[in-house]
This record gives C-alpha cells, structure tokens and sequence, in this order.
C-alpha cells in the first residue's frame, strides 16, 4: 500500500519481497477492512473499484470457543462498513497497481545497517543502499533492533485459522517401491 501511496505522489519506491514470486506461500485468511482506514487507504491509493468488487460485505461472521470446544460467542451480520477480502486477493490488487518492477521478489533481508545519510539493506549475495527503510516483515524484523532493544515475546495467545488446505495424494504402495510411512 505505501508504494502505491508514494507512486501517486511522483516517488520511486522499491519494494523487497522475500518470496520468489506472488503466489509462493498462502497470504492467509481474510481481512475485515473498515470505512475509516482500510477502505480510506484504498481510495486514496485509487483502488476502491478494484476492492469493492473483490470485497465481501456478507461475510462477517464471529465464533468464540473456550478451551473445552463450548461455543461461547456467536455472530453473523452482514455489514458495509467493514467488508472481508481475501488477503490474497488483495495483495494482487496492490501488486498490479504498481508500476512493473517496483518488487524485487527473491530478496530475504538479513542485515540492515546505517551508512552515509541512508541504509544498507542486504541478503544472501545482495546488497542496496536505500534513503529511508520501512520494515513490514512482523515480528522478528531486521528492522526492528535499529529502533529498540525491544524483543518479541511469546504471550501464551494462540490464533487458529480454519481454511481450505491444499489436498495431499498418496497410494497404498508406492510404484519405486517404497512403503507409506
């Protein structure tokens, strides 16, 4: 989103990706995205159309379970003021509103490092130096340590996401001759 923002604006931004290419790994489930931000920042970046034909008003539903499976928490409602998209979806859009080349896919980070008014940014056999750094890589980010000595902790909260998962083939015995383990 920030790189669609910034090339609205006349600036050349590039965007580091780690994955190979845009369907790599799953992006996960779906997004509620709200009038006041989400949505905002889609219509600033000029994307609204594309979003509200991908989007789900429909698809508002929340269940809450305690730890024995008891269903404690029930809610289904439609609403327009925070449809669902599919993050996948999404990162599309986003992707094919940015000028070809902007995303350099097959670039992990591993080092970031302050040098002469910018910022070294490198990874296995690559190295860039960049004016300014934003980091958006979660949690464990490079980014992070050149801000605050600040370290993740793991505060005991499990989030589990059903979906559909990719379907696994296999045969009884396998033609090279090896068995199923």
């Amino acid at each position: 989103m920030l790189a669609r923002l910034l090339q609205r604006h006349g600036k050349c931004p590039v965007v580091l990706e780690r994955d190979r290419h845009a369907e790599e790994r799953p992006q996960g489930g779906s997004l509620d995205m709200h009038s006041e931000t989400g949505q905002y920042a889609m219509e600033r970046a000029g994307l609204r159309e594309a979003f509200m034909a991908a989007a789900r008003p429909e698809d508002q539903g929340d269940r809450l379970y305690n730890a024995e499976g008891e269903l404690l928490f029930d809610r289904n409602e439609p609403t327009d003021d925070r449809p669902e998209i599919d993050r996948s979806v999404l990162r599309q859009i986003l992707l094919n509103s940015l000028t070809p080349g902007t995303v350099l896919w097959g670039r992990r980070i591993t080092r970031i490092a302050p040098e002469k008014g910018g910022f070294v940014v490198g990874g296995d056999g690559w190295s860039e130096q960049f004016d300014a750094v934003v980091g958006a890589d979660g949690a464990w980010s490079v980014v992070r340590p050149l801000l605050s000595d600040a370290v993740p902790l793991y505060e005991g909260v499990t989030l589990v996401e059903l979906g559909e998962l990719p379907r696994v083939l296999w045969r009884q015995n396998d033609p090279r001759g090896k068995k199923d383990s």
